[in-house]
């Protein structure tokens, strides 16, 4: 909240969040309607918020994947290492995305296997 109102975030931004553990679900509401580019994080999000970034395909990496100088209170990237990161959460995003529909499908057929048993 405060980056955004020092600063402004807007779409396209790569954010890198210091101490990612106290983001929760709020926070990533927040940065899901900016639209970053990118979230780097130091530490571990909340299953909330990872969720609500998840299903707003707003990329998350870890900040050791990108090295970050900062000047004043704003950080600078590699443009190079920002297009990685990126890459890399849509190649983990697409097995996410197959292992959530895997398990919506192992689900509908426990389902109908419990309701043909009792039927």
């Amino acid at each position: 909240r405060t980056a955004d109102e020092q600063y402004g975030l807007a779409r396209d931004d790569v954010v890198y969040l210091r101490d990612a553990s106290g983001a929760g679900r709020a926070t990533a509401e927040l940065l899901a309607e900016t639209e970053p580019r990118l979230v780097l994080r130091e530490g571990g999000l909340s299953d909330a918020a990872d969720t609500v970034l998840f299903d707003h395909e707003v990329p998350v990496g870890p900040a050791d994947d990108v090295t970050i100088q900062e000047v004043d209170d704003l950080a600078v990237a590699r443009e190079s290492e920002v297009e990685a990161a990126v890459a890399d959460w849509e190649e983990r995003a697409e097995r996410r995305r197959r292992a959530r529909k895997a398990r919506m499908v192992d689900e509908i057929i426990s389902e109908h296997r419990a309701g043909a048993d009792t039927g």
